[in-house]
C-alpha cells in the first residue's frame, strides 16, 4: 500500500493517462458541438419548411454554383430579389411560340407562386426581408422577355433603375414523365428502313413520302420529316395539324443510322423527356414457290393458282396482299392508298408478266415484306401440262408434285414457313 502512494508511482501513473484523457475530452466536446449544430439545423427547416408552400427541396441552393442565375453582375439594391426569386417552370413546347411563352415563377421566403406569359407586368411588395406578389401597382415589378431554351429573360424595373436578369429552371423541379402513358407507348416505337416500294414504285406523285422516315407506334404507321409534330389525343399519337392546346406533344428532333429521336412534352410544357426509337431489323419476304401453288395457264394473260387455301384467277398487273387473315386483291383506288400508308397490311405480290421463254410460260413478279423493307424477284415456270389420274388425289384434287420446277431467281434466303388461310 505505501509503494501504491509514492509520489515517483503516482507521477508515473499520471503520465499514462494523460493521453487517453485528453482523447476522451476531446471526443466529448465534439459530441457536444454536433448535437448542438444539428439542434439548429432542425430548427431552421422546420421553421424554413413552415413559411415556404412549394416543393420541399433546398430552394437556398438554387442561384449558387452550378446553378448561378446569371453571369451578369446584379445591382445590390436587385441582389435580395433575384436570389428569392425561383423560376419552378418554363413552357418549352415547340408549340406555344415565344411571345406567348408560359413562365411559373416562385419567391422562396413568402412561398408565392405565379404563373404569367412573356410580356406580362407583375409587381411586388418587399415584406421585411421576402417578398410578395401584389395585386396592383407598386414601384416595383418583372416582366418576363421572350426567350428561347429554358432559360427565362426577366427584366427588374423600380422607379429609379430597370435592369435583366436570367434565370434558369432548376432541374430539381422537373417531373419525370417515365411512367406516363403517352411516353410508354412511343418508347415501344419501332423505326424501319426506306420504303422499296414507294421509292421504286412510288413515282412524283409519292415522291414526298417516300423521302419521310417510316416509324411504326402502337401498331401505326407514320410516315415523318425531321421537325414533324405528333400530339396525344388520349388514345394515340395524331400528326394532324390542329391539335389540341393542352396534349401533350412530341416533335422528332433528328435521325441516325441508329434510330430516330423525339422530345416529348407535358400538357404544360414544364417537363419534358427525350426518347429514342431504334431501327430494326427487315425480314425477308417468304419464298413465293411456297406459297403460290398449282400455277396454272388459263389465257395468254392469266393464270389460275392456289393462294393459301384460295384458287384464283391472276392476270398481268394484279396486285395481291397475304393479310393475318387472307389474301386480297388491290383493285381500287381505296385500296392502294389504304395499303401505301399501311392501313392495310401485309406481303406484297406484284404480277407483272405472264411470256413465253424457249418453251415454258413464265410468270414474273415482284414480292415484298410487310414493311416493304425488302424486295425479292418472282419468276415461277407455269405448269402446262394435263392432269392424269396418276397425278391427282383421291378427290381429284392437284399435289404439290404437279408444280413444275418453281424457282426464285435470286439466291435462296431464311423463310418461314407458311400457315394456312381461311377461305374468303
Amino acid at each position: 500500500m505505501m509503494e501504491i502512494l509514492k509520489p515517483t508511482s503516482l507521477k508515473k501513473d499520471m503520465q499514462a493517462w494523460l493521453p487517453q484523457g485528453v482523447v476522451i475530452l476531446a471526443a466529448l466536446l465534439f459530441s457536444i458541438f454536433w448535437l448542438v449544430s444539428m439542434g439548429l439545423q432542425s430548427y431552421d427547416s422546420g421553421s424554413f419548411s413552415r413559411v415556404l408552400a412549394l416543393p420541399s427541396i433546398d430552394y437556398m441552393k438554387i442561384g449558387k454554383g452550378p446553378l448561378a442565375i446569371s453571369n451578369k453582375d446584379i445591382s445590390p439594391e436587385f441582389e435580395p430579389l433575384v436570389k428569392e426569386l425561383v423560376v419552378l417552370g418554363k413552357n418549352t413546347r415547340p408549340d406555344s411560340g415565344t411571345l406567348s411563352t408560359t413562365v411559373s415563377i416562385g419567391l422562396k421566403t413568402s412561398g408565392d407562386q405565379k404563373q404569367l406569359v412573356s410580356g406580362q407586368r407583375l409587381f411586388l411588395s418587399a415584406d421585411g426581408n421576402s417578398y410578395k406578389f401584389a395585386n396592383e401597382k407598386t414601384g416595383l415589378s418583372l416582366l418576363p422577355l421572350p426567350m428561347a431554351g429554358s432559360e427565362v429573360l426577366l427584366q427588374i424595373e423600380t422607379s429609379e433603375k430597370k435592369e435583366e436578369v436570367i434565370l434558369t429552371s432548376s432541374a430539381f423541379l422537373d417531373r419525370s414523365l417515365d411512367e406516363e402513358t403517352y411516353v410508354q407507348v412511343l418508347k415501344k416505337g419501332k423505326m424501319w428502313a426506306p420504303d422499296l416500294f414507294l421509292h421504286q414504285w412510288g413515282g412524283d406523285e409519292y415522291r414526298d413520302l417516300s423521302s419521310k422516315q417510316k416509324v411504326e407506334i402502337d401498331e401505326k404507321v407514320y410516315f415523318l420529316s425531321v421537325g414533324d409534330l405528333l400530339w396525344w389525343d388520349e388514345n394515340e399519337w395524331k400528326v394532324e395539324r390542329a391539335f389540341l392546346e393542352d396534349a401533350p406533344v412530341a416533335k422528332f428532333t433528328s435521325v441516325s443510322a441508329q434510330g430516330m429521336n423525339f422530345e416529348v412534352w407535358s400538357p404544360s410544357g414544364y417537363s419534358s423527356s427525350k426518347i429514342h426509337v431504334a431501327l430494326q431489323n427487315s425480314r425477308a419476304p417468304q419464298k413465293a414457290e411456297e406459297i403460290i401453288t398449282s400455277v396454272r395457264p388459263r389465257s395468254t394473260s392469266e393464270i389460275t393458282c392456289q393462294l393459301g387455301k384460295r384458287r384464283v384467277i391472276v392476270k398481268e398487273g394484279d396486285w395481291w396482299i397475304k393479310t393475318d387473315r387472307r389474301w386480297r386483291s388491290l383493285k381500287t383506288a381505296a385500296d392502294l392508298e389504304a395499303f401505301l400508308h399501311h392501313e392495310i397490311q401485309g406481303e406484297l405480290f406484284m404480277f407483272e408478266k405472264v411470256e413465253n421463254m424457249k418453251g415454258k410460260t413464265i410468270l414474273k413478279g415482284r414480292c415484298f415484306d410487310k414493311m416493304r423493307t425488302e424486295s425479292l424477284p418472282i419468276s415461277l415456270v407455269v405448269n402446262t401440262e394435263k392432269k392424269t389420274a396418276s397425278s391427282s388425289g383421291k378427290n381429284g384434287s392437284p399435289q404439290p408434285s404437279m408444280i413444275a420446277k418453281n424457282k426464285m431467281t435470286s439466291p435462296p434466303l431464311q423463310h418461314q414457313n407458311s400457315d394456312g388461310e381461311e377461305k374468303q
